[in-house]
């Protein structure tokens, strides 16, 4: 399972899904619309609902054209605002049949330092002891990128950058584009710490 953080229009979500993941695509209210449309549009597997995405009884198979075959994940559009608790229905450890997420990713979310921390806090509400989580940004300001890493590190994560060699080259992109994976390293404490 992958969870989405600010997928604004979808393209991070939606590829991960094409490529087999079982998907919920989350950002604020206010451009669930888009989401929703360009999700409709390009992933035959959208669940409307929670239950039908739990379910996972959808499986939806793909002819490529060299003749093998490609399974396709489910999406599922969700909101999830920073600034607000993470809803019970994206990711509850205490649900008998809760989702663990296997990653979570972040694409262009790292820019405002008056967001870090909400952000820094939703990644902690939603990522489990076996979560890798990929966070890409653009090299705006280094002040934020910096702090981004202190407080995710005080927060019980380790990351590491990803080289830029095993990233795709894009032209004017490779230079100024930074992807983070980071893990939480003691679980366990982090999640009693949270609920004290």
């Amino acid at each position: 399972y992958c969870l989405e953080l600010g997928s604004g229009c979808g393209l991070t979500g939606i590829l991960v899904t094409l490529l087999g993941a079982n998907t919920i695509l989350t950002d604020r209210k206010d451009t669930l619309f888009i989401l929703e449309d360009n999700i409709g549009s390009n992933v035959p597997n959208f669940s409307r609902t929670q239950q039908s995405f739990n379910s996972n009884e959808k499986e939806n198979t793909k002819e490529l054209d060299n003749g093998m075959t490609s399974i396709i994940g489910q999406a599922l559009v969700k909101e999830l605002d920073w600034e607000q608790p993470v809803s019970k229905d994206i990711y509850d450890p205490t649900a008998p049949n809760h989702i663990e997420f296997d990653y979570v990713l972040a694409a262009d979310c790292v820019f405002n330092i008056e967001m870090l921390n909400p952000f820094i806090n939703t990644l902690v509400n939603v990522c489990g002891p076996h979560t890798q989580a990929f966070v890409a940004m653009e090299r705006r300001d280094a002040d934020v990128i910096n702090s981004f890493l202190t407080r995710v590190e005080e927060r019980g994560f380790t990351w590491n950058r990803i080289p830029k060699s095993k990233l795709l080259k894009v032209d004017g992109v490779a230079g100024v584009v930074e992807v983070y994976k980071l893990r939480i390293y003691n679980y366990y404490v982090i999640y009693k710490n949270d609920s004290d």
